[in-house]
């Protein structure tokens, strides 16, 4: 397995707003969805947009996309790179 290293790490996380979502998905063995970390974290759509795909390049982060009832979900989940690293 990649380690992160400690550079990357710095650049990853540094920013409040990644810490708390990588803090709320570490509470969650689930994942959180979309909606959830939005609400949790008080961020704009975009915002949390933008995170998350820093998050996912990085591969701390997995988006799994589904509908529920006729509804587009995004699932947001912690990858072991990702909990490893941030822990």
């Amino acid at each position: 397995m990649n380690a992160i290293k400690r550079q990357e790490l710095d650049e990853l996380f540094h920013q409040p707003v990644r810490l708390e979502i990588m803090a709320e998905l570490c509470a969650s063995s689930e994942g959180r969805t979309f909606f959830e970390l939005r609400e949790k974290c008080q961020l704009t759509d975009g915002n949390l947009s933008r995170h998350l795909q820093a998050l996912a390049q990085a591969g701390a982060v997995k988006l799994k996309k589904a509908f529920v009832k006729a509804k587009p979900v995004t699932t947001v989940h912690l990858t072991v790179k990702g909990r490893d690293g941030f822990l």
